[in-house]
């Protein structure tokens, strides 16, 4: 509220000191174009003038029929029929659109959410993949060390016995045996590791004298193991009994029915339910994978089994076998009726190669490892991640189906049971292709991965509740929303349009009116013209989206289109650029001094407070004065006077802005001590000016606006930062312009040479308005780089010449202002060289033969003073040839001004 009150005083009361001064020297400093500047300086008046000049337009509203032309009128009608027909069919485009853009929104923001779903999923799916992979390769790294352990172990053997004995394969134990399984059983998904040793009847005798020896030593070593092993949570059974005969099922005997054998020997963990060792496992009836490894010499991964069909009995049994068998070698928790294999991998007897040659070699010994299925899905994907199904298929045995719900994996049966709507999403890969992508990329160096037995392949899906946390009901939420806002659309052009057919009607009286106002005012051509410009304007608008056609419209409403234009225009680039080049300018930069500390320690509100309050004034006193505020940059203010509308008293006009700114500077912060805190007072404006050519225009893009370009700007701002707190400081060209003008009174010469970036050292100047104290000593100023002797000059002699100038202004309107100017400056010039050549004739009156006047006239002598000048140059003047120039040097000070006759006298030669 105090902010508002001080800039209401401002603005109605502006200094009248200065409003006096341009009115007193409108024509003098206007030169030509006087007439304008007083026109700006009146702008209330010409307000006023418009408004009865409108007033007297509509009372020419009866004259309409007489003078009128009605094809405006006419023109006018046809259109709003026309626009009935369109808005017809904006209805039908407008529900067209509807209909397009809820079809649109709908599929854009489903197709959105497929494919987030799709790439998650997929993501997901090569994960689980690559798990897989990398859970093979650290099996079979872990079988391979172990196998490389036995091979060692056997060697060891060889060497620990007694020359000429021999102790080579099947007869090895591996000491520690089970504490070497139990390690590779935590290195990999392994539940049960058993070592076969290969024999053939020849050999068949000697293996069961030695398992007879020494079966029960390594079994006994082997529970001890178990009774510290935290992860088994088997039996612990000492009793038991052994099988030193090579059996079958049921202990069958099988020393008759085959030559090569494949007989159990250490196993981890040993449950001795059953006999612990010597079971044939080539007696297994549901693979041949153990023999496929005996003659290949590879890696072989059986069908799984445990699949049994639930309507035959037989298959149902078998997998009650196995589980039962499982049960006690696995943890309470887990379930042992699920999907298993056995990976069989060769044991050779060489310990000197780090790869061994399987083309080459053979096997002397396999390990069986036991695994289920659901532990290479386990714990792959994180807590929160959606279920997938992974379907398990086999050429040589059913498949199956797993659920994946994050590290948890559940099984649902025999089969495949995705959903099939999610057929086209299928991510799959043979466990052939795992393993020789992670196999052959890794350090492991053991046999290679049989490929051609039975291979599995896995085969991911999404499941409904991932897709359910994908696919949400924003499709339909956002087509209903574009719906009803296509419908909120129409529903107010509809409303709208009933309020344009209003408004249109009244547009159509007012164009009648218009119509005999513009006929009564202008001639036919140009009334013409003003038709056509504003047809045109309606024809832009139309296009860009008016839904009326408005004839002869109101000044308000003609404004706001051209403005919006302009701002259309500025926002968009391209096009020819809206730039010129304006030859005569004076531009002002304003610096607020000490700003930066007094903010420093106050609120932002009162900050904002001080320059509203202070700028505001500014650019009322601007507005009054033609002069174009540009911008403000902080707390500096950049205005330019000269331009959009040129003008030739520039200089003079933005002289007197900076001089009126600095008053109202010192009034505001006085008046806002009470509001803002002490330290406002001391506040002070720092003003730089300078004239030249500018380059102004809009650069068009965001947040357009008007600026300035230019050596003339730079310059300005130079002479802003270089300046001092509470002074005009200005260029050599501006200076130069007030001179011309014949204000030389108002500038002072800087009492320092400046250095300015790019121009190196310049000669500045001071300006004061109604400063004449210093050119009455007769001081040389440099202005431009030229020297000017500027005249005697006092006060009196000063405000009698204003008071001519404008007396004579209408006389001066015809010539030109460029001569006045140069014949006032002239004869100011040759006012100074009188009075020095009169006081130096009155100081070296004897040596020139002169009687040398009385320093003070008497009273009524007055007729004599005004000849005694004439007289006195009508003199002879001697000077000394052994004195220098600086003998006319000489105190003017006391001398009166030449009478106005001596001066007419000057101004007419």
């Amino acid at each position: 509220m105090v902010s508002s009150t001080i800039i209401m005083n401002r603005v109605s009361k502006p200094d009248p000191t200065l409003d006096t001064m341009d009115t007193k020297h409108m024509w003098t400093d206007g030169g030509g174009d006087g007439a304008k500047l007083e026109h700006s300086f009146n702008e209330e008046e010409d307000n006023s003038s418009v408004a009865q000049r409108s007033t007297s337009g509509d009372s020419s509203h009866n004259r309409e029929h007489h003078h009128g032309t009605p094809n405006s009128i006419m023109i006018a009608s046809k259109e709003t029929r026309a626009l009935r027909s369109i808005k017809c069919i904006v209805v039908v485009v407008l529900l067209g659109i509807t209909a397009l853009l809820a079809t649109g929104v709908f599929f854009h923001t489903s197709s959105s959410e497929d494919e987030q779903f799709e790439e998650q999923f997929a993501e997901y799916a090569n994960k689980i993949l690559e798990d897989i992979g990398d859970t093979m390769r650290d099996t079979l790294q872990a079988l391979d060390l172990l196998s490389s352990e036995v091979a060692s172990s056997a060697q060891q053997q060889q060497l620990l016995l007694p020359q000429g004995q021999n102790h080579q394969w099947p007869r090895v134990t591996v000491p520690t045996f089970g504490l070497l399984a139990a390690k590779t059983i935590s290195l990999s998904k392994i539940k049960v590791l058993v070592m076969c040793v290969i024999i053939t009847a020849k050999t068949r005798n000697e293996w069961q004298n030695y398992t007879a020896q020494v079966g029960r030593s390594w079994v006994d070593e082997t529970v001890d193991i178990l009774e510290t092993d935290s992860n088994y949570y088997g039996p612990i059974n000492r009793e038991y009994f052994v099988n030193n005969i090579v059996h079958g099922d049921g202990g069958k005997d099988l020393s008759d029915e085959t030559q090569l054998m494949f007989p159990s020997w250490q196993a981890y963990p040993v449950v001795p339910k059953w006999p612990p060792y010597n079971y044939d496992y080539l007696a297994l009836a549901y693979t041949k994978a153990h023999r496929r490894m005996i003659d290949s010499s590879q890696v072989v991964i059986t069908e799984p089994y445990m699949l049994p069909d639930p309507d035959n009995e037989e298959e149902v049994g078998e997998a009650n076998s196995w589980a039962e068998w499982y049960a006690e070698r696995i943890s309470p928790d887990e379930v042992p009726l699920e999907p298993a294999s056995e990976i069989y991998f060769p044991i050779f007897n060489s310990t000197n190669t780090i790869q061994v040659d399987t083309t080459e070699s053979k096997p002397v010994a396999g390990f069986a490892a036991s695994f289920y299925w659901r532990d290479m899905f386990r714990s792959i994907i994180p807590n929160g991640a959606q279920d997938m199904v992974v379907v398990t298929s086999n050429p040589c045995a059913p498949s199956f189906t797993y659920q994946i719900a994050g590290p948890n994996v559940i099984y649902l049966g025999r089969g495949d049971h995705h959903d099939s709507k999610f057929d086209g999403m299928a991510v799959a890969q043979s466990i052939t292709a795992l393993e020789s992508f992670n196999i052959q990329n890794s350090t492991y160096s053991g046999p290679r991965y049989d490929t051609n037995y039975c291979p599995n392949t896995f085969t991911i899906y999404p499941t409904t509740d991932m897709e359910d946390r994908f696919l949400s009901s924003d499709p339909t939420l956002f087509t209903v929303g574009a719906v009803l806002i296509c419908a909120m659309t129409s529903l107010t052009f509809l409303l709208y349009d009933v309020f344009v057919e209003r408004r249109q009607r009244a547009v159509l009286d007012t164009a009648k009116r218009s119509n005999a106002v513009v006929s009564s005012l202008f001639p036919e051509d140009i009334r013409d013209r003003l038709y056509n410009e504003a047809d045109a304007t309606a024809n832009g608008n139309q296009k860009g989206g008016a839904s009326s056609v408005a004839v002869g419209a109101s000044h308000s409403d003609g404004t706001m289109k051209r403005s919006q234009a302009m701002s259309d225009r500025a926002s968009i680039p391209g096009g020819k650029p809206i730039a010129e080049l304006y030859t005569a300018t004076t531009i002002m930069f304003g610096d607020i001094v000490g700003f930066t500390s007094w903010s420093a320690s106050r609120e932002p509100a009162a900050v904002f407070t001080l320059l509203e309050t202070i700028y505001s004034v500014f650019d009322s006193n601007a507005r009054r004065r033609g002069v174009f505020k540009v911008e403000t940059i902080g707390d500096c203010y950049v205005a330019v006077c000269g331009l959009p509308q040129p003008r030739d008293n520039h200089a003079l006009v933005m002289v007197r802005f900076a001089a009126e700114c600095r008053r109202c500077m010192h009034e505001l912060t006085k008046e806002l001590v009470a509001s803002l805190g002490p330290g406002t007072a001391d506040l002070k404006m720092r003003f730089g000016l300078n004239s030249g050519p500018t380059t102004a225009g809009v650069l068009r893009g965001d947040r357009s606006r008007f600026q300035l370009f230019g050596d003339t700007v730079n310059t300005a701002a130079r002479m802003e930062s270089l300046g001092m707190p509470d002074r005009i400081h200005v260029s050599p060209k501006t200076a130069d312009l007030i001179v011309a003008a014949g204000k030389h009174g108002w500038i002072t010469p800087r009492e320092d040479v400046i250095a300015v970036k790019g121009k190196g050292e310049v000669q500045t100047f001071w300006v004061e308005i109604g400063n004449k104290d210093y050119f009455s000593s007769g001081a040389t100023v440099k202005a431009g780089g030229g020297v000017a002797t500027l005249s005697e000059t006092s006060s009196s002699a000063t405000d009698e010449d204003d008071k001519a100038e404008a007396a004579q202004g209408k006389q001066q309107r015809g010539h030109s202002s460029r001569i006045d100017r140069l014949v006032h400056w002239n004869v100011d010039m040759l006012e100074g060289m009188l009075k020095r050549v009169i006081a130096h004739n009155r100081t070296n009156g004897n040596a020139a033969g002169i009687a040398q006047p009385s320093a003070t006239p008497p009273p009524d002598t007055s007729a004599t003073e005004m000849h005694r000048p004439r007289q006195e140059l009508d003199a002879p003047i001697k000077f000394d040839t052994s004195t220098n120039a600086s003998a006319m040097d000489v105190d003017i000070s006391t001398l009166p001004p030449l009478p106005q006759a001596t001066r007419k006298e000057l101004q007419d030669l």
